[in-house]
């Protein structure tokens, strides 16, 4: 068996056996979430989900088979390789079980945006997340600054939608969607309410502004942020833009890595994170819908 680096054994024709302390569970890789376009290995990750297949002796909130995630790359952790798998070791407390109603790959994908969304609030709109800041109550109608986030069919939309709405109260979000599919953008759509947003419309109508005129209280917007890689904002919401006036692309942001990796070492932190995780994955589950309730009449087989 050769040794790759400090922290990599790989093995041709066996399993290497893996030593697991007391509160540590191996897990296998399936997924990983970038949080830029870079392509270095492992340097853009900032999640990544599997399954575990074992565990320590004392722990006793994994099985084998749990679905997990964890709020991290995992070059951060000691890793066994195969010419088939790829295993990682990690600590009980940075594991995450994955809701039953979310696939792993959407968990991935939703954890690394989590991240992306507190650097992204915290770098262009100067607001810090703390784990101790909670949603405000429903019912409760902002009054704040007002914030267009485009791309409302992206994790990182709805993840911003998130942590916006936990470090900013006030602030009133209104997310542009694009979805070929009616069914889809409806639950989307309700999907991004349930978790905060303001209000949520078709990015993709032609007359755009005119439906924007039904919601009087969110004319003139504050800040623009473009989830949407390759895809310009549209030179009418660019139109109505006031006050300082912040374009955000997130295209043309780099995540800074070692600030990343740095907080979702913070328990409190990554635990934060999954609370809106979880929140996602239920709020999601109660807009899947049968089509007859989903799609329009007109458009009923």
């Amino acid at each position: 068996m050769d040794t790759i680096g400090p922290n990599i054994a790989f093995g041709i024709d066996q399993e290497p056996a893996v030593a697991l302390c007391s509160s540590q569970v191996l897990v296998e890789f399936e997924h990983s979430a970038p949080a830029s376009s870079s392509t270095g290995p492992d340097e853009n990750i900032m999640a990544f989900a599997g399954k575990v297949v074992d565990a320590g002796s004392a722990v006793s909130a994994f099985h084998n088979a749990d679905r997990v995630v964890v709020f991290d790359k995992p070059s951060s952790f000691q890793q066994n390789l195969t010419a088939t798998h790829r295993k990682i070791i990690v600590p009980s407390e940075r594991l995450h079980i994955i809701p039953e109603t979310m696939s792993s790959y959407v968990a991935c994908l939703h954890a690394a945006a989590l991240v992306q969304a507190t650097v992204i609030i915290e770098q262009k709109l100067h607001l810090s997340f703390s784990p101790e800041q909670k949603k405000p109550h429903r019912g409760q109608v902002p009054q704040g600054r007002r914030v267009a986030i485009i791309g409302g069919e992206t994790e990182l939309a709805v993840a911003l939608v998130q942590v916006l709405r936990r470090v900013s109260p006030n602030t009133r979000i209104v997310v542009f969607s694009s979805m070929d599919n009616q069914a889809d953008l409806f639950q989307r759509t309700c999907h991004l309410v349930g978790l905060g947003a303001s209000f949520a419309i078709d990015g993709a109508l032609p007359d755009l502004m005119e439906h924007a005129e039904a919601m009087k209280d969110e004319a003139g917007i504050e800040v623009i942020i473009n989830t949407v890689i390759g895809q310009p904002v549209r030179t009418d919401l660019v139109d109505v833009l006031t006050g300082p006036k912040v374009l955000v692309e997130y295209q043309s942001l780099r995540i800074p890595t070692m600030q990343s990796t740095a907080r979702v070492g913070d328990s409190d932190f990554s635990a934060a994170l999954y609370r809106m995780l979880a929140e996602s994955a239920d709020e999601f589950a109660r807009y899947v819908q049968s089509p007859d309730r989903c799609i329009p009449q007109d458009d009923r087989m």
